[in-house]
């Protein structure tokens, strides 16, 4: 059943699940890669909304050039034509929201919030340990360890994804600016780290990696 607090009613940790796993069945077809994340994925007694981290299946356009549609968006589209969801205030192409039916035995029916985050396959490791959450971990690992978090003082999180500053004799990999992994932060030359799974970032940051609901 579901808990009233203060400002908020949630919905128990066994019916948010399962409607976010109905979801998250729903959209996967349409998707390279689709998890559910937030309080969901760390087993919370009570959810508040409803999170989960995408990577879309692309169709490429009919000309050379031509932006590829998203058949993430297509599915979307079509169970907000359906009525099964309704659009949320945010419809950016990073972060979306939805609405949607939720149900506790005994308590009746509300409204659910459905955070919809799209990454990318090089996005996936950080976005999912970020989204994740809790926030405060979530901070702890994008901070620099001289700030007191677990980040490496020479590396920063930006655009989603792990970025090192490259040694002052260190050669700049070939091609690396053509394949959008090069950039400069705070003036510094930084190179992407690869870091496609969640496991990966936890090796990077040099600490164990934590199971969702220890974080």
């Amino acid at each position: 059943m579901s808990q009233t607090l203060p400002g908020q009613s949630r919905l128990s940790y066994t019916a948010a699940s399962a409607l976010a796993e109905k979801i998250r069945q729903t959209l996967a077809p349409a998707c390279r890669r689709i998890e559910i994340a937030g309080s969901i994925r760390r087993r919370s007694a009570w959810i508040g909304d409803l999170e989960l981290v995408a990577i879309p299946i692309h169709q490429p356009g009919l000309f050379p050039g031509q932006p590829g549609v998203s058949l993430l968006d297509q599915s979307l589209d079509e169970l907000v034509e359906a009525g099964r969801m309704l659009r949320g205030e945010k419809q950016g192409p990073r972060y979306k929201r939805f609405v949607v039916p939720g149900r506790d035995p005994g308590s009746g029916d509300r409204r659910v919030n459905v955070d919809l985050f799209i990454v990318t396959p090089a996005t996936w490791g950080v976005q999912l340990l970020i989204r994740t959450g809790p926030a405060d971990f979530g901070r702890r690992c994008v901070t620099r360890r001289s700030y007191g978090g677990l980040l490496r003082d020479d590396c920063r999180i930006a655009e989603g994804r792990m970025w090192r500053m490259l040694a002052t004799d260190e050669p700049i990999p070939p091609d690396s600016k053509e394949r959008g992994e090069l950039t400069i932060i705070d003036g510094y030359w930084h190179v992407a780290e690869p870091t496609p799974e969640e496991a990966m970032v936890f090796e990077y940051l040099g600490i164990d990696y934590l199971e969702p609901e220890r974080r």
